[in-house]
């Protein structure tokens, strides 16, 4: 696996242009708040995990790291002031392997992680689907991970460091319900209290 990770290693590609993320993009819907949503990520397939960089507004120097099964693949993917956008990178991975991303920043000499444990409690990430189609990502189903890296003292918008990664699952966790989740609550809290109401009617 570690000979196959570092063949991998090698196979960064770049593609259209260096700068500020693609305004395509998804983008963090309420900057200056922390992300209340946080994230468990894994490998869908045994395979490739592809990751394509989405650009960057941070004026420090970073770069993107991965945890695989709590073993460190080390760091030094896409430096951000040299890496064209739609840039690819892949690391091997076997289906249900627990992946954490993280950026390094060089000027702070500080790591931030997708798992906010690892940040004592802070959220560094937003993350969101995502169907391709830009910078060169040919359309499909993908996982959109952004970073804020001045934890929560910063300007807390997740846009300093963003990619694109494909064959990852992710599990969310807390902050508020999508609307499909919301249907899917109120439509069991109706079912509950009908039934409460026929077995009341029952017993009278």
């Amino acid at each position: 696996m570690r000979s196959l990770n570092a063949l991998l290693a090698g196979s960064t590609l770049a593609l259209g242009l260096t700068g500020v993320a693609h305004a395509a993009f998804p983008s963090y819907p309420t900057p200056g708040i922390e992300n209340a949503t946080t994230y468990t990520f894994t490998a869908t397939d045994t395979g490739s995990l592809v990751a394509y960089f989405a650009g960057a507004d941070a004026g420090d120097d970073e770069d993107l790291g991965l945890i695989i099964n709590m073993i460190d693949q080390g760091a030094g993917v896409f430096p951000n002031h040299t890496t064209a956008v739609g840039a690819t990178h892949s690391w091997a991975v076997t289906a249900g392997d627990s992946l954490v991303f993280y950026i390094v920043d060089h000027n702070i000499s500080t790591n931030w992680y997708s798992d906010p444990a690892m940040n004592g409690g802070f959220n560094a990430i937003y993350s969101t689907g995502y169907g391709g189609g830009d910078a060169g990502i040919p359309a499909g189903s993908y996982t959109f991970v952004a970073f804020e890296d001045r934890g929560p003292g910063g300007d807390v918008d997740y846009n300093d460091e963003t990619f694109v990664f494909r064959n990852i699952s992710a599990v969310t966790h807390g902050g508020v319900p999508e609307p499909a989740s919301w249907a899917l609550m109120i439509f069991g809290f109706g079912a509950a209290g009908s039934m409460l109401r026929r077995r009341r009617t029952a017993t009278v």
